[in-house]
């Protein structure tokens, strides 16, 4: 989940949208077992990784606040 790939799949997708792929596959061995908390943890992990720029806050564990990010990687 890394690389030109990564930001190909997610550029201008919401973050809920990631958060809830994340959520529903990971880990690959127990998929839907990490917390909301765990799973906003590794997507903002994953988005800063990739090259995101960072939000003010911490990433909501929220919906209803994720549905309102665009991912956008500003190369």
């Amino acid at each position: 989940m890394a690389g030109e790939k990564f930001r190909g799949e997610w550029e201008g997708e919401t973050v809920a949208t990631l958060f809830d792929r994340v959520k529903k596959t990971m880990p690959i061995k127990t998929p839907d077992t990490l917390s909301r908390q765990e799973t906003a943890d590794l997507v903002a992990f994953l988005l800063y990784f990739n090259g995101a720029p960072a939000g003010e806050q911490e990433l909501s564990t929220r919906t209803e606040f994720q549905q309102q990010i665009r991912i956008e990687f500003g190369r």
